[in-house]
């Protein structure tokens, strides 16, 4: 539909600067006011310049050119015999925006993970909780990432694959609670052998293949609980 009004806005404008006439008064084009000159129309390509000339006989008036950086092309005002082209030339130009934005809404959205609050808490273990949405992607590897050092919580989720993140005893762990995920789910896991009155880190994670083929994370924010 779009399409359709912008070659009629085109036709209907092109239609009222027909062929080079002596009778036609004045000219404007985007803000530009001509008198005593001539309409016309041509299209040559241009080096990103607009052009615009016209015979004129106004003694006052020595700039017979204005160049605008508005369009590939350069047109006069004359006749419709090249009207279809740059039709065209629009048309295709139109095309290739439209393909642009179906590549963009066609990308597949990537997993989302959610780090939820702990519960449970006690002196030596608490629940963690989280959840996740596959999203576009599918076979996603859920699992708990946790522990004291926050540092190190927090650099297991910038690693790409679940086996690149290396446990450190109390300071970080990880638990996996599925190992297919395909659409959306919500976990709880309860680790144990904590210490207590102590800070604790931890966020849910998902391993998947983008759109590469390259495994990848994606994790929830780092949240943390302290134990009795």
């Amino acid at each position: 539909m779009k399409k359709i009004v912008l070659v009629l806005a085109l036709v209907a404008f092109m239609g009222s600067v027909s062929a080079p006439a002596t009778a036609y008064a004045d000219c404007s084009y985007n803000g530009w006011l001509h008198s005593g000159g001539k309409c016309g129309k041509s299209w040559e390509k241009k080096e990103k310049s607009y052009k615009y000339e016209r015979d004129d006989d106004n003694e006052d008036d020595d700039d017979d050119t204005y160049n605008r950086n508005r369009s590939p092309y350069s047109w006069n005002y004359s006749s419709q015999a090249d009207l279809q082209d740059y039709i065209d030339y629009l048309l295709e130009l139109i095309q290739k925006l439209e393909d642009q934005r179906d590549n963009i809404n066609n990308k597949d959205q990537d997993p989302v993970a959610t780090t939820q609050n702990a519960t449970n808490i006690q002196n030596d273990e608490a629940r963690l909780r989280g959840s996740v949405d596959m999203n576009d992607f599918r076979n996603g590897r859920v699992f708990f990432i946790y522990g004291e050092d926050e540092g190190q919580v927090d650099d297991a989720r910038d690693e790409n694959r679940y086996s690149d993140i290396d446990e450190d005893g109390s300071d970080l762990q990880k638990v996996t609670v599925d190992s297919d995920l395909d659409s959306s789910d919500s976990y709880t896991e309860t680790v144990t052998n904590l210490d207590d009155n102590t800070a604790h880190y931890f966020a849910i994670c998902v391993e998947y293949e983008d759109d590469n083929g390259d495994d990848t994370l994606e994790c929830g924010t780092v949240r943390t609980f302290e134990t009795d």
